[in-house]
């Protein structure tokens, strides 16, 4: 009995020696100003995604030799060369290997046609994607109308183009029914060139939007909130 009762007395006295030690440890920590940090976790490791892209005429011809290049992200400056428009998986249109769910801009070029800039999500288009261009010098019509915040039609607004070879142009909004029958206005521009347009009426403060000509067939809208 003794002696058990003497190994029982040992075990907890050195329990206690191995707590206080504990103790010491980390009170020293604290007084240096320090304490115990987990292990840094490790970053994940970026995912990518291959984009594929075709270029075009407007009539679906393909414009072999046209170019695209990356303008964002960690890729920029990267071009690629369309050899030919056939099934990608035979080497042809061009393919990029860019961060997964990072928007990116990409920008076609062919002598003889006016760039285009489109926005791509890598990871979301696996179908590829087509760019139109649109040879340099045609134009395209666009339509748009101006109303009130009500929906209203307001006639007599002024539409004014503010960039470009048609700037300082404007056009006088009659009525708003359909565009062939002489409502809204209409305005030819350069195709694919961006460009914006003003819209104001007497009693409305103006409002500025910028439109691409030939991407917007249905026309665009103005709402102009009163004075």
């Amino acid at each position: 009995m003794v002696n058990q009762r003497r190994a029982r007395i040992m075990k907890a006295d050195h329990r206690l020696k191995s707590l206080s030690g504990v103790v010491m440890v980390l009170l020293l920590l604290g007084c240096n100003g320090e304490s115990p940090t987990a292990p840094t976790a490790q970053p994940p490791v970026a995912s990518t995604s291959d984009v594929a892209a075709w270029v075009r005429s407007k009539s679906g011809a393909c414009l072999e030799g046209a170019v695209v290049e990356v303008l964002d992200g960690i890729r920029a400056g990267m071009k690629a060369t369309q050899p030919n428009c056939g099934a990608l998986n035979d080497g042809p249109g061009v393919s990029f290997v860019l961060p997964t769910g990072i928007s990116v801009r990409l920008r076609a070029s062919k002598d003889g046609y006016q760039a285009r800039e489109i926005t791509v999500v890598p990871g979301t288009t696996p179908g590829g994607t087509q760019i139109v261009l649109s040879p340099v010098g045609s134009t395209s019509d666009v339509a748009a109308w101006v109303l009130s915040v009500s929906g209203a039609c307001l006639e007599g607004a002024v539409v004014e183009v503010l960039d470009g070879t048609r700037a300082g142009m404007k056009a006088t909004q009659s009525n708003c029914e359909a565009i062939y029958d002489g409502g809204g206005v209409l305005i030819g521009l350069p195709t694919d060139v961006s460009v914006r347009l003003r819209a104001s009426k007497d009693g409305y403060q103006s409002q500025e939007i910028t439109v691409v000509p030939g991407t917007t067939p249905e026309g665009s809208f103005f709402v102009l909130t009163p004075q």
